[in-house]
């Protein structure tokens, strides 16, 4: 039997799609974009009703007809993915890749339905905001120092997904490497700056972000000096 928990999930741009909500409710999965007002969209549950305090020019009109057609197939998909016989980023992939496919018509109406009530949720609850800003502005800065990190290493020319799944992890080695070398180092800096008199608070240092490469040069020849001890002692010895 599926788990009942629900899961909260902060997410970029990539999360504000219809059918990302569509497949994420099915899922138990509550989503947490950042929406911005020029790309804010509201559908009516029908076009028989006016809304007082809603602007009339809604996007659309959710297609119940589509919903009741693709819900055998929704409901096969989910099975998929509780069984584990298939990983919902293949299955969103391969839904996106067919768009007049039952299950993805299915899960676009759906999800333009749940993307609707979490808009006027963001746009009424301050709480809500505040709650979601920070987190996807570290998220955003945390995709831009990615792709500064692999906009210096090889193109991607891996065909198989195998192969790019390979390359993408050992992106990730090289972004944690840098990620460990710059909290030890700040964590050098700050106490150095600290026995010096200086007054460090440790509300000042929640908005340092460790993801700095201006210090790092990714070009060039590289020799590698096995011997050099790093500057600062590692939390766990080996």
């Amino acid at each position: 039997m599926p788990s009942t928990a629900t899961l909260r999930s902060i997410c970029d741009s990539g999360g504000k799609s219809d059918l990302v909500f569509g497949l994420a409710s099915l899922l138990n999965i509550l989503l947490y974009p950042r929406l911005r007002s020029r790309n804010l969209k509201l559908w009516a549950p029908d076009s028989g009703h006016t809304y007082d305090k809603l602007p009339g020019d809604f996007a659309g009109v959710v297609r119940w007809d589509w919903l009741d057609e693709g819900w055998r197939d929704m409901l096969w998909i989910l099975a998929s993915v509780v069984a584990g016989t298939a990983s919902p980023a293949i299955i969103f992939e391969r839904l996106a890749a067919q768009p007049k496919h039952p299950a993805t018509r299915g899960f676009q109406e759906l999800g333009k339905l749940e993307r609707s009530g979490y808009a006027l949720r963001y746009g009424m609850e301050m709480d809500l905001r505040r709650f979601v800003v920070p987190h996807t502005a570290r998220r955003e800065h945390w995709n831009k120092f990615a792709r500064g990190v692999q906009a210096f290493g090889d193109l991607l020319r891996e065909k198989e997904r195998d192969g790019q799944e390979e390359v993408f992890w050992f992106l990730t080695v090289v972004q944690n490497a840098i990620v460990l070398w710059n909290a030890l180092a700040l964590e050098k800096a700050v106490a150095q700056a600290q026995a010096s008199g200086v007054t460090i608070r440790e509300q000042d240092l929640k908005h340092v972000l460790l993801t700095m490469l201006d210090h790092i040069n990714f070009v060039g020849r590289f020799d590698l000096d096995l011997r050099r001890q790093p500057p600062f002692q590692f939390a766990v010895q080996t």
